[in-house]
């Protein structure tokens, strides 16, 4: 783990992150959420690559995205687990549970074939997207 200073602004750049785990942004989104405009960007940038470093962030590319995009994963690793992305709001949810693990095993056993959970995602509608009558 890198060596971190409480500052204010990473105190609100966690804040954000945190409170918003099943999401993912781009750095301008993040800047203007937590600083009220683009201004910033330079210490929010050195922020994002210690959080991604410590393993508290990730960043990934999104789909039809050319710009590299942030979530908050806290203390999860998401290399053992697959996630599940709505295709209306695109909240991302962590499927922590067993059913990962047992597809993991099971395609490296039956098909020689080993799975980066970190970059696995399901594609489908959430329940709240589901209840609102937008899934297909």
């Amino acid at each position: 783990m890198s060596k971190t200073y409480k500052t204010q602004g990473r105190e609100k750049l966690i804040s954000f992150l945190s409170s918003n785990p099943d999401m993912h942004f781009t750095a301008e989104e993040i800047c203007t959420s937590v600083n009220g405009s683009t201004s910033g960007q330079s210490s929010l940038y050195r922020n994002l690559n210690t959080l991604c470093s410590d393993g508290i962030v990730r960043k990934f590319h999104a789909e039809g995205q050319q710009k590299s995009v942030y979530q908050y994963i806290g203390n999860t690793s998401c290399k053992n687990h697959f996630h599940l992305k709505c295709l209306l709001c695109e909240s991302i949810v962590h499927l922590e549970c067993d059913i990962s693990r047992e597809m993991r095993e099971h395609i490296e056993a039956h098909h020689s074939f080993c799975i980066d959970g970190g970059r696995s995602i399901l594609y489908g509608y959430c329940k709240n997207c589901m209840e609102k009558g937008g899934a297909v």
